[in-house]
């Protein structure tokens, strides 16, 4: 997909694969599945953004947590 927030997802994806494989349990790629993809609310900055004649309004910089969870299929 073009939008920012799906390369964001697959790399997430990608490493928690690779977390799963390698770090944690040793655990068989084929069998893999996603579990649970969570995305929560992160800090925000928050910036100034100057107006015409004098003025100031407040911008928000958003960030978020995403979090994915693989587990292996039981029974294969």
């Amino acid at each position: 997909m073009p939008q920012k927030g799906a390369s964001l997802i697959k790399n997430t994806l990608k490493s928690a694969i690779a977390n799963a494989l390698y770090a944690n349990k040793n655990l068989d790629e084929d069998s893999l599945y996603v579990k649970e993809i969570r995305i929560d609310e992160g800090p925000r900055l928050k910036r100034v953004w100057f107006r015409a004649r004098g003025r100031a309004d407040q911008l928000l910089r958003r960030m978020c947590h995403i979090t994915v969870i693989v587990a292996e299929k039981a029974g294969e």
